[in-house]
Order: structure tokens, then C-alpha cells, then sequence
């Protein structure tokens, strides 16, 4: 996990393996320690292979060098992808993100969706903008959107739907202002289920069976 003494890299292509966290055969903990102290980032327990490999990384990059990274987009909306995408709005400058659909026909056998994220080391700006797409291909996308990073650090969950939703002045009230609001699994309706955007392409759950919570 040392960084090179010398010859650092100007440019880092990289597809890390997708390996589980209940599938690592060997305690991380003490690379946890020490890239969180390295990056100032809390690294959770539960997070997969891949989030290893990008934060090992950030010491191999010369200042301004560029790292594009072939990952889950699931590091978007889960609880361990949190420090990924605070890393992204906090201490690199994250250029673009795009979002393959889970059908793409260039990932045949991915088994969940996948995301580009190309990113500059350099320090972060509350004023850069990034360039997020969805579905075709990333010369032609089909959706694109473009945000501040700071409005990418006050969404909690990187979902399509929470990217393109208005989050709400504070000046006004919200639910949460009154209530602990808390998702549950089910709606109390049996035939009706919440499920993210990664379990609905896990399970090949067909889009016309699907309405955004």
C-alpha cells in the first residue's frame, strides 16, 4: 500500500476487482486504520474490495494527475459508499460520472450497474461543477445532468432520483423537521416492496413494474 518513492502517475485507468465484504477471506482492519488516517475519511467495515483499491490509489497520483475508475454505481446510494462519494466532494475534484444501465451489452455478465468516475487529484472546490450521465454510452448518453459539488455534498444518496430532484431551501419546513423518518423494507402492503436501483437490477425487476419512491 506504500506509495512509489518516485515516477508517481500523471494518469490511472483502472477495473478493480468487485468482491464483496463477506467474501474477503482476510481482515482489512488495519488498511482501514490507515487509509482513513492517510485521506481523513472513516472507511466502513462493510465495504467492498474496490473501495480499497481507490483510496490505496490517491498517494500513486502526482498532483493534478487524472484517475478513471470502472466501479458499482451501488457506491452511489449504500451506506459504505458514503466515503467514496465524500472523498469525490471533499478531497479530489470529480469531473464526470456516468451510469451504464444494468443491461448494458457492454458488461454481459455484470450482474449490477456500472459507473465511470473520472476524477482530477487537486483540491476540491465548492464551485466546480460535474457533469453527470445515464444509459447509452458516454459519448452519447441518454440523460445528462449538471451539478455544483456542493449540491452533490448535500445529497446523502447519489440516485438518479435524488440528482434530479430540488432539494428544498432550509428556510422552509420539511417532515424531518417534526419526525424521525425511517424507510422501511415493506409498505405494509404485501404485494409492494421498496428496493434500490442495485437490487432492482440483482433481482431483474422490469421497469414497468416500478414506481419512484
Amino acid at each position: 500500500t506504500q506509495a512509489p518513492t518516485n515516477d508517481l502517475w500523471s494518469l490511472l485507468l483502472a477495473n478493480p476487482p468487485y468482491v464483496r465484504h463477506q467474501d474477503i477471506d482476510r481482515d482489512l482492519g488495519w488498511l482501514r486504520n490507515a487509509l482513513s488516517e492517510r485521506t481523513g475519511i472513516r472507511i466502513d467495515g462493510r465495504s467492498d474490495l474496490y473501495m480499497y483499491f481507490v483510496f490505496t490509489a490517491h498517494d500513486w497520483l502526482i498532483e493534478g494527475g487524472i484517475a478513471a475508475w470502472l466501479l458499482p454505481a451501488e457506491f452511489m446510494s449504500t451506506d459504505f459508499g458514503r466515503a467514496l462519494r465524500n472523498y469525490l466532494t471533499s478531497t479530489v475534484r470529480v469531473r464526470r460520472i456516468h451510469i451504464y444501465e444494468g443491461k448494458s451489452s457492454l458488461f454481459d455478465n455484470a450482474r449490477i450497474s456500472s459507473a465511470v468516475v473520472i476524477y482530477q487529484r487537486s483540491e476540491a472546490s465548492h464551485l466546480d461543477h460535474v457533469i453527470v450521465t445515464r444509459g447509452g454510452t458516454m459519448k452519447s448518453p441518454d440523460e445528462t445532468i449538471n451539478l455544483s459539488i456542493a449540491a452533490l455534498q448535500r445529497r446523502d444518496r447519489w440516485t438518479w432520483a435524488a440528482l434530479t430532484t430540488a432539494i428544498p431551501s432550509r428556510s422552509a419546513k420539511t417532515l424531518g423537521d417534526h419526525f424521525h423518518i425511517k424507510r422501511g423494507i415493506a409498505t405494509g402492503a404485501n404485494s409492494s416492496f421498496v428496493l434500490n436501483e442495485s437490487q432492482l437490477i440483482l433481482l431483474d425487476v422490469r421497469p414497468e413494474w416500478v414506481r419512484p419512491l
